[in-house]
């Protein structure tokens, strides 16, 4: 596992761009554990829209990703190390993406962020 200090708004909203455009715009998640919880691991593959990101950013491996199940997207990528303004966005995507908004949606409330942010 790798720290983000180094990772820039850019680059993150350029990992969810890329996990959007394989899923689609219109995709809306709808994995959860027997909580009710979402995750970020299933089969083996990132599940969630952070968690996507996250790997696709080289920061995590899938298998780093599996000990946070259960975690926020602010408790992960503050033990990562991320800028504020990157914890920011990637938090925001994955409210959306909770509040069963499709990833299209998460993708421009975290660009809302960014630009506020950045």
């Amino acid at each position: 596992m790798k720290t983000m200090t180094m990772t820039t708004l850019e680059q993150t909203l350029a990992a969810l761009e890329e996990a959007v455009a394989e899923r689609g715009e219109d995709y809306v998640y709808d994995e959860h554990d027997d909580g009710g919880h979402c995750v970020y691991v299933k089969d083996g593959r990132p599940s969630c829209l952070v968690g996507n990101a996250l790997v696709k950013l080289g920061v995590i491996t899938v298998e780093e990703l599996v000990p946070f199940e259960t975690k926020s997207a602010n408790y992960v990528t503050r033990a990562l190390n991320a800028p504020v303004a990157v914890q920011a966005a990637l938090c925001r995507a994955q409210a959306v993406q909770d509040d069963g908004e499709p990833w299209g949606a998460a993708l421009e409330q975290a660009k809302r962020v960014a630009e506020k942010n950045g």
